[in-house]
């Protein structure tokens, strides 16, 4: 009987053996290789995280100019992967390519970036660029660049200033994600 006609009980039942025996298998390889697929598992493609409240907009932000190649690296509030969840060893691996290595986040307004700041767990947060927008897509000038810093730092977020970047992500954009 296929998996996709087998009763519930019997799925699960065939579900749990399957991951019983992937892992025995996988335990039986050469170190190398193991090592090689948890490596392959657990690390992340450098990505273009947007992260917004859809409730308080009429249309999703979007990044003016920004052409087809850059559109399609955009992930849209999804700030986590279920990969985070595994276990502690694999969250470390996995957050410092997910928040790291040319992954870039973008927040719009004051509410999204306290949003992030509160979710990701406080020793990722150094591996974050943390690009801050406007509500409107827009840069902030520097009256509100200061303000959103010290009401992070108010809040209890002290290292923010270093992961804070307030201006000059279409040219990010461009240099590191056009074309790729």
């Amino acid at each position: 009987m296929s998996p996709s006609i087998m009763s519930p009980t019997n799925q699960a039942k065939h579900e749990g053996e399957d991951t019983t025996a992937l892992r025995e298998r996988l335990e039986g390889l050469p170190q190398e290789l193991y090592n090689e697929i948890y490596n392959w598992t657990f690390t992340a493609a450098s990505k273009i995280r947007f992260f917004y409240e859809l409730r308080f907009r009429e249309e999703e932000p979007s990044i003016e100019g920004a052409d087809s190649s850059i559109e399609t690296r955009i992930v849209r509030n999804r700030l986590f992967s279920h990969l985070m969840h595994v276990d502690r060893a694999s969250r470390t691996q996995f957050a410092k390519s997910h928040f790291g290595q040319g992954s870039i986040l973008v927040t719009f307004g004051w509410n999204d970036l306290i949003e992030v700041l509160r979710a990701v767990q406080e020793d990722h947060l150094p591996l974050l660029r943390l690009y801050v927008r406007g509500e409107r897509c827009d840069e902030l000038d520097s009256y509100r660049q200061q303000l959103f810093t010290l009401r992070c730092q108010l809040r209890g977020f002290d290292t923010v200033e270093q992961i804070l970047v307030f201006s000059g992500l279409e040219k990010v954009l461009k240099d590191e994600f056009d074309g790729k």
